[in-house]
C-alpha cells in the first residue's frame, strides 16, 4: 500500500494532500494525524486517519 503511492504527498506550500498509505484525499482544513521522520530531515508524512497511519508503521517500522 504505501509503496503504491508518491513519496512527496506535499503540495507547494508544504501542506499534504493525499495519505501516505492509502492513497485518499485529506482535507487540509481539517485535523489529520503525520508522522515527521527525523532521520529523513524531518520530512512529514500525513495520513487520512489514525488506522491508516498506524498501518504505515507497522508495514514500514517507523
Amino acid at each position: 500500500m504505501a509503496g503504491d503511492h508518491p513519496e512527496d504527498t506535499t503540495t507547494a506550500t508544504d501542506q499534504p494532500r493525499i495519505c501516505t498509505s492509502c492513497g485518499a484525499g485529506i482535507d487540509t482544513t481539517e485535523w489529520y494525524p503525520v508522522v515527521a521522520d527525523p532521520e529523513e530531515g524531518y520530512r512529514i508524512y500525513a495520513f487520512c486517519d489514525e488506522t491508516c497511519r498506524e498501518r504505515w508503521r507497522q508495514e514500514t517500522g517507523k
